[in-house]
């Protein structure tokens, strides 16, 4: 028996490239619809963040960094309104490759690399949680570089889900 409730469309087409998929949030129902344009708008493939309707996601790197020794920078997925972070879904992040930058891994997937996504709840009796963050190990070569790369995650209402893919960087420099 499909457990699913109903499957939200949405007309248009992907935007810049990238495509939203959109699905029930019901945790026993597994099914995902096809890709679709983004209800949350226009975002700009390398920036250091998208401003959706219901997410925000930063790429946050650190102050400085040192040519030749290991570094990180964050991915910080902030959910809106009645949005949730789904926890289920096996966000995974796969790196920008650059002749300056040495990753520590080329793909970071939730199912194996639990420990790299931090999850932080909605409240203290909240059993959803509202923010994500992925830690992304790298060495630098010294001069200035561009890190980043692509996010595949899902965000939820009580209704449905939207699974996403973005694409974030930022030019660095390096001592």
């Amino acid at each position: 028996m499909n457990t699913m409730k109903r499957i939200a469309v949405v007309s248009g087409t992907a935007v810049l490239g990238l495509s939203v998929f959109v699905v029930a949030c019901d945790k026993s129902a597994g099914a995902a619809a096809g890709a679709v344009g983004s209800p949350n708008g226009a975002s700009a493939v390398g920036s250091a963040s998208v401003d959706a309707t219901n997410y925000k996601i930063e790429l946050k790197p650190e102050a400085s960094y040192a040519a030749g020794k290991e570094g990180t920078f964050q991915i910080i997925v902030k959910t809106k309104g009645e949005y949730h972070v789904n926890d289920e879904f096996p966000s995974k992040f796969k790196v920008l490759e650059s002749a300056n930058v040495t990753y520590a891994q080329a793909k970071i997937e939730k199912l194996k690399d639990a420990s790299a996504f931090a999850l932080t709840k909605c409240s203290k009796d909240s059993k959803d949680s509202c923010t994500m963050v992925l830690t992304v190990k790298f060495t630098p070569a010294k001069g200035a570089t561009k890190i980043g790369g692509e996010l595949s995650f899902g965000v939820c209402n009580k209704d449905s889900c939207l699974i996403e893919k973005k694409s974030l960087d930022s030019d660095i420099k390096v001592n």
